[in-house]
């Protein structure tokens, strides 16, 4: 009831009026004319290239930037969250400590630390979230694994805590962990996903990157009891190893705040070394293929209607 109709939404439906009020609640008026225009010239070159088909997620840029996606929600899950999430009670047990506090604690922990992230996103960038989160769970990752096996050795599938102190540096590495996952790779990963695709295809890709997150919940729950029971805490180096991956692959992403989403594919062609003077071309190829003019004009009143001739 509350929230707005995505612009693109309301273009794809010839409402562009409806379309630049909307835009004009949150840019500029100036920019709010430029972001339409942009979005109309976008729809009508989707239009153009006709109805999407399967196959258009398996060529070209697309397929790049769903193997970027896939990626992405895979590491969100194999860096050790649902570990905890799913395994918390049976880590703290371990350790001869209130597993049902414990846990409790930690969800509560998820929850509140989740909340900054709804203004770090755009304060401070999906790829700085991103960043610093997989710095701050491949730290704890690093002080459990390395802790665990020196001071909670394994014997016969049962785990000998030799320092108590050890087992409070692991219980404060797990809600280290836990905050770092909240606020960083637990909401960015679904923002990042969600803007980076052509809007023809967005739906479908979106889909499939949801795909690969729960493909990576299932692997995660069905390793980890296996993992504990063979490898004690030793099981945290397989972590800290994805962990290490994440970092390097946050290092590589380009940052998308801010970046309309008919410009995304430029800022991702030159990761993906391509010539962005050739996609640029066939950008400006557009106008003389489409039914109405290239440079529309709006007037300026308070309204935000169009004026005849854009009409």
């Amino acid at each position: 009831f509350f929230l707005p109709r995505s612009p693109r939404w309301l273009v794809q439906r010839g409402r562009q009026d409806e379309a630049l009020r909307v835009l004009q609640s949150i840019r500029d008026g100036e920019g709010a004319r430029s972001e339409l225009q942009e979005i109309i010239l976008d729809q009508e070159h989707g239009k153009a290239s006709g109805e999407m088909r399967w196959g258009d997620l398996l060529s070209g840029r697309v397929v790049r930037l769903l193997a970027v996606g896939i990626v992405l929600q895979l590491l969100q899950q194999v860096t050790g969250i649902n570990m905890f999430v799913s395994f918390g009670p049976r880590i703290f047990q371990s350790l001869d400590l209130d597993a049902s506090f414990l846990q409790t604690l930690l969800t509560a922990a998820l929850f509140v630390a989740t909340l900054p992230a709804l203004y770090f996103i755009e304060r401070f960038g999906r790829k700085s979230l991103l960043l610093c989160g997989a710095v701050g769970m491949l730290l704890p990752n690093i002080v459990m694994a390395v802790v665990g096996m020196i001071y909670m050795p394994q014997e016969n599938g049962k785990i000998e805590v030799l320092s108590n102190t050890a087992g409070s540096a692991i219980v404060a590495c797990v809600f280290f962990f836990a905050i770092s996952f909240a606020y960083s790779w637990g909401p960015a990963t679904w923002v990042y996903c969600a803007e980076i695709f052509p809007l023809k295809v967005r739906g479908y890709c979106v889909g499939l990157t949801t795909m690969a997150e729960w493909t990576g919940v299932f692997i995660v729950n069905q390793l980890t009891p296996t993992m504990l029971s063979s490898m004690g805490f030793g099981a945290f180096a397989v972590t800290v190893a994805f962990n290490v991956v994440a970092l390097l692959f946050v290092l590589w992403l380009p940052e998308t705040k801010g970046v309309l989403l008919e410009h995304m594919d430029q800022i991702f062609d030159k990761r993906f070394g391509k010539d962005e003077a050739q996609d640029l071309g066939k950008r400006g190829a557009r106008c003389p293929s489409q039914k109405m003019d290239c440079n529309p004009t709006w007037d300026d009143n308070a309204s935000g209607k169009t004026s005849d001739a854009s009409a």
